[in-house]
């Protein structure tokens, strides 16, 4: 995939410079993710996960952090999160065409992406503060 420079974010188109690319061992199998800083913005930065076919994220616990949000950018699968309340929820995306789902998760939730087995998939991760500040912020459990 070619590298950002601009992302649209509730509404707005912003300039995005790419940071790092971990491993897809680093993620998980079949699953990578672009690191990205927001220009003249300190306070998050963007993360671009990538999923092959039928891939997911480990089962994650929300340790750190004010605010992560998690926005589907193409393909099709599903986000699964348990809210702390213990509320559960299950996002489909793609499935019928729709795209530009977001969703805030907050410390105590758990959270997995899911691609469908006949798409890959993309999303993106917004995360307040940024990444590097928060390097404890998920907890796999999976």
């Amino acid at each position: 995939m070619d590298e950002l420079t601009v992302f649209v974010f509730e509404g707005q188109e912003l300039s995005v410079r790419c940071r790092r690319t971990e491993l897809k061992e680093n993620i998980a199998p079949g699953v990578y993710c672009d690191g990205y800083d927001f220009v003249g913005d300190p306070s998050r930065d963007l993360g671009m996960i990538h999923f092959a076919p039928g891939c997911r994220t480990p089962l994650q616990l929300v340790l750190e952090g004010t605010l992560t949000v998690e926005k589907h950018v193409s393909g099709k699968g599903w986000l699964f999160i348990e809210r702390a309340s213990g509320d559960a929820e299950s996002h489909p995306v793609g499935f019928n065409g729709e795209s530009g789902l977001q969703v805030g998760v907050n410390i105590g939730d758990i959270m997995q992406w899911v691609a469908a087995n006949d798409s890959e998939l993309v999303v993106a991760e917004v995360c307040y503060p940024p990444y590097p500040e928060t390097p404890n912020r998920y907890k796999n459990l999976s």
